[in-house]
């Protein structure tokens, strides 16, 4: 069933994928993999905000 949905889509993807050389794949995923380290870092600090702001309108 999930084949019919995701199948064009990983289709697509991996033919996007041919244009980039081994070594332009291996910065993709380096930036990637920094960005995500990033996003996961202030993932908990936004929450953080969240949770006091929340805390904040149902205290007054």
């Amino acid at each position: 069933m999930t084949a019919a949905i995701y199948g064009p889509l990983v289709e697509e993807g991996n033919k996007a994928l041919e244009a980039f050389s081994a070594a332009e794949l291996e910065v993709i995923v380096k930036f990637l993999r920094l960005n995500r380290a990033v996003l996961v870092k202030h993932a908990g600090r936004l929450i953080e905000l969240r949770k006091k702001r929340s805390a904040r309108s149902t205290s007054g």
